[in-house]
C-alpha cells in the first residue's frame, strides 16, 4: 500500500514488490528474494532525474538501523528498501522503484509503489490528530461509535476508556439527550396558530434549547427535562410577544 513520505528528510524506506515473469508475463510473486538475487534498483522520481539504489544487505527486523539499500522482506512478496536521501530530496512529485531480479532458472521484475513526495511530515500531522481525540483503545466499545452508543442510548455498555467518573456524568446527558431519565416530551399551549416559539434556559434569552413554529393546535412541543425551569419565548405578527414567560416542565 503506498504511503506519501517527507521529501527532503533522511533515513527512508520505499516499499516494492518482487514479481516472477515467465515467457513475459507476471505468474507470481517471488516471497524469498535477497539482495543477491537483485540485479538492478532505481528510484524513478517524477519531475526530476532518477535515482540509483546500489544495494546492500539483508534487513533482519523492521526496525534495524537505515542503510543506504538494505532490503526488508515483510512478507508476501513485499520488500521495504533503504534508499539514499537523493531519492526522496524534495523539487519532484513522487518517488516509485523499479528494477530487476534473478535467481537461478527463475527471474522477474522490481515493481515499486508510487510514493508522494510531500512538504510536511504527515506522520507527525496524524499522531496529532489521534492525540487531540484522545487515548480510545479502539477495542470493544472503546471507540468513538461506542462513545455515542453510549450516550445516544439508555441501554448501551458504558465505554471504560473514560475512567470511574464517566457512569455519573452519563447519566446527565443522556437524560438531556432523551429526556427519559427525568422527563419527556412537554407540551405548552399558546393558542396561537403559526407563531414563532423558542425556550431558553436562562431569563436572558441566551440559551436557546428548543424552537419551532405551532401548528393548527397552537402548541409548542419539545423535549425538556421533567421539573425543570425553562423560559418561553414567542412572536407572532397581530399578537403580543411573549418574552420570558417562566415555566417548570411538566412531562406529557
Amino acid at each position: 500500500m503506498s504511503y506519501p513520505v517527507h521529501a527532503g528528510q533522511s533515513d527512508k524506506r520505499l516499499q516494492m514488490l518482487a514479481v516472477v515473469v515467465a515467457d513475459g508475463v507476471q505468474t507470481a510473486l517471488k516471497t524469498d528474494l535477497v539482495v543477491a538475487d537483485i540485479q538492478s534498483l532505481v528510484v524513478q522520481r517524477v519531475g526530476a532525474a532518477d535515482v540509483t539504489v546500489t544495494v546492500d544487505s539483508d534487513d533482519s527486523n523492521p526496525d534495524d538501523a537505515h542503510n543506504d539499500g538494505n532490503v526488508y522482506n515483510r512478507g508476501g512478496g513485499e520488500y521495504l528498501v533503504s534508499v539514499p536521501d537523493a531519492a526522496v530530496a524534495t523539487g519532484a512529485v513522487s518517488a516509485r522503484l523499479y528494477g530487476t531480479w534473478a535467481d537461478g532458472g527463475d527471474s522477474g521484475t522490481l515493481v515499486g509503489d508510487t510514493h508522494p513526495l510531500v512538504n510536511y511530515a504527515w506522520q507527525d500531522a496524524i499522531t496529532t490528530i489521534l492525540n487531540r481525540i484522545g487515548a480510545f483503545t479502539g477495542t470493544g466499545v472503546n471507540t468513538i461509535l461506542g462513545f455515542f452508543k453510549a450516550i445516544m442510548f439508555s441501554d448501551a455498555a458504558e465505554p471504560s476508556d473514560a475512567g470511574d467518573t464517566f457512569a455519573a456524568s452519563l447519566e446527565e446527558v443522556r437524560a438531556a439527550v432523551s429526556g427519559v431519565a427525568s422527563g419527556s416530551t412537554t407540551t405548552i399551549s399558546l393558542g396561537v396558530d403559526g407563531m414563532r416559539w423558542w425556550i431558553t434556559t436562562d431569563e436572558a434569552g441566551e440559551s436557546v434549547i428548543a424552537s419551532g413554529v405551532t401548528g393548527e393546535t397552537g402548541n409548542a412541543v419539545a423535549l425538556l427535562i421533567n421539573g425543570n425551569t425553562y423560559y418561553m419565548w414567542a412572536r407572532k405578527t397581530g399578537y403580543n410577544d411573549i418574552i420570558a414567560q417562566e415555566f417548570i416542565a411538566i412531562a406529557d
